[in-house]
């Protein structure tokens, strides 16, 4: 989830980023939560009637940055793990369930 709102300065509607995620809005603000109690995202009051936005706190940045390169590790690790016949199936069976869960 941080991922989807750390590159916004000022922040992205709590709706928009749900819908990026395929989340419900209520879901995405229940699994916000922690990251807010955390320090890392923060709600924005926004100028558009009862609409919030949300965007990562300068910790939460850090703690991304920290965190990112062992995300990746563990993508390199996954990709070699398949072989490559299976690679393009996995990655297309994982698009087709996440576009199911969408619905």
């Amino acid at each position: 989830m941080l991922v989807a709102i750390i590159r916004s300065d000022e922040g992205r509607s709590l709706s928009e980023v749900a819908e990026q995620l395929g989340m419900d809005r209520t879901t995405f603000s229940r699994n916000m939560a922690p990251l807010i109690k955390l320090g890392f995202v923060e709600h924005m009051d926004t100028l558009k009637g009862r609409s919030r936005n949300v965007r990562a706190t300068e910790a939460g940045r850090q703690t991304f940055a920290a965190a990112a390169p062992a995300w990746q590790k563990a993508q390199r690790s996954l990709r070699r793990q398949l072989e490559q016949s299976d690679q393009a199936g996995f990655l297309e069976a994982l698009a087709s369930t996440a576009n199911n869960i969408k619905l």
